[in-house]
């Protein structure tokens, strides 16, 4: 669904999976049935402000279900599509494409991809020349099946993205800098209490800084 009126943008996609597999194991006598259901939602808004809408304000959230398996790896592009264990009833685990771009760090680097999440993100943006700009994204991440996640909270982090731009589509030509700051909440700790005085750790920030050219013909 989409939805354009004078400096209104707003965009929403939904979709969702449902089913029953009889049996997911390699014997012909076997009997182990799934049952799936997933769904995944994004909704993107933004207006313009100020001449030809130099300045735009967005909001955009996310959302993808997910199951209470455990992971010992966040990253789904690490991990290979599997049924799950034998206490597992349903799959429900959705995941985006890799190729949507949330963020810079903990989507798109530590995760791979949203799955079993939801995100709220803010924006701002400000074309300073017709091919100057910034813009300043704040993500603000949760889990949507806590089990999941090795702290076993809701919480996943708050990330900041800046990015300072570049373009000439008559030339054909992009240049860009990034930053990227994220905030790990309890949700990717591994604490003492679930993972033992040994092996607890505290979730550390982590940054990012990236540079683009692209020269298009």
């Amino acid at each position: 669904l989409k939805l354009m009126w004078r400096r209104l943008h707003v965009e929403v996609e939904g979709l969702a999976t449902f089913g029953e597999i009889g049996n997911i194991t390699d014997t012909v006598d076997g009997d182990d049935p799934r049952d799936i259901l997933q769904w995944g939602l994004v909704m993107r808004s933004r207006y313009g402000f100020l001449r030809n809408g130099a300045l735009k304000v967005g909001f955009e959230f996310g959302f993808a279900s997910g199951n209470d398996t455990e992971l010992t790896d966040l990253n789904r592009r690490r991990r290979i599509n599997q049924p799950g264990t034998k206490n597992t009833s349903k799959l429900n685990e959705f995941r985006f494409d890799p190729d949507f771009i949330v963020d810079l760090i903990l989507f798109r680097e530590i995760m791979g991809t949203v799955a079993n999440a939801m995100y709220f993100k803010p924006s701002i943006q400000y074309d300073i020349f017709d091919s100057l700009g910034a813009r300043l994204d704040v993500i603000y991440s949760l889990a949507h099946r806590p089990v999941a996640y090795p702290g076993n909270s809701r919480n996943l982090g708050l990330e900041f993205d800046f990015d300072l731009y570049y373009r000439n589509p008559d030339e054909g030509f992009y240049a860009g800098l990034q930053y990227g700051l994220l905030i790990p909440f309890a949700g990717l700790d591994r604490p003492a209490s679930i993972f033992g005085e040994d092996f607890a750790q505290s979730a550390q920030v982590a940054q990012t800084l990236q540079a683009r050219v692209v020269v298009k013909f």
